[in-house]
């Protein structure tokens, strides 16, 4: 994230409920299967919310192939605001902008490079426990 947005600053970590990480797409770049976020009112996903410049908004939306300016189904993934709920505090939920990917057919899995990249992150910003093995647990290519 620094490298994309120097501004970006911690501000907590959250979860999005009622929905399941997924691998919905394909990239070009990874030559594999990525992450995207799927309706599942039994699930949850967990994350860190930053905040960060305004100007740098353009950069994740260069990096996540999306721009306002085209039709949405010419996006790879859609920017949209949406609830999450600061850890340890269910009461106030926190409104941030996230990345919902436009799911393709037959997406292969994740290779194992990426799938480490989450998991490390996921450890990097200690996220509950159980989040962690079920990340853990992603089969890979």
């Amino acid at each position: 994230m620094q490298e994309r947005c120097p501004s970006a600053k911690f501000v907590c970590r959250a979860k999005l409920p009622s929905h399941r990480l997924a691998f919905t797409l394909r990239s070009c770049r990874r030559g594999c299967g990525v992450a995207d976020i799927l309706r599942d009112e039994a699930k949850e996903v967990w994350g860190v919310v930053y905040e960060l410049a305004e100007n740098e908004l353009k950069n994740l939306d260069k990096d996540e192939d999306f721009s306002p300016r085209r039709p949405d189904l010419k996006n790879e993934y859609s920017r949209e605001n949406h609830y999450v709920w600061r850890e340890g505090d269910a009461k106030r939920p926190l409104l941030v902008s996230l990345y919902r990917g436009h799911p393709q057919p037959n997406p292969p899995l994740p290779d194992c490079d990426y799938k480490s990249l989450i998991v490390e992150g996921a450890r990097h910003w200690q996220l509950p426990s159980h989040y962690i093995q079920e990340l853990e647990a992603i089969q890979t290519a």
